[in-house]
Formats: C-alpha cells, structure tokens, sequence
C-alpha cells in the first residue's frame, strides 16, 4: 500500500456529482501521472453482476 493521500480523497471521489480527468498529451497519450491515478482508482470499482461490453467493473452512482 502506498502511503499518500489518495485513500483520503476517495470518499470525496465517491461523494462528488462528476469526476474530470484532464492531461496534456505526451507522445499520443497521457502523462504518466494520470495513468498511475487511474490505476489507482479501480480501488474504488465494485463487481458488476450483469457486465456490458465484457467489462467487470461498475463505479459508484452518487
């Protein structure tokens, strides 16, 4: 487990009505910084029962 502030902000993640991802684009993708938030973030995904288009994962609805 990494210790930073990540797992403080995830209630906030949870409680707010809409997450933005924004990053420069290096090389045709995105900075490696938000890459490692986003993998960061599946900690948040909970199981889907009923998947569409072969994914497993939902988020939270708020």
């Amino acid at each position: 487990m990494q210790k930073d502030s990540f797992s403080d902000q995830v209630s906030k993640m949870k409680e707010a009505d809409l997450l933005v991802f924004a990053s420069p684009l290096y090389f045709w993708t995105v900075s490696a910084r938000i890459k490692a938030f986003i993998e960061r973030f599946y900690c948040v995904a909970e199981e889907d029962e009923n998947p569409s288009f072969g994914r497993y994962e939902k988020y939270p609805v708020c």
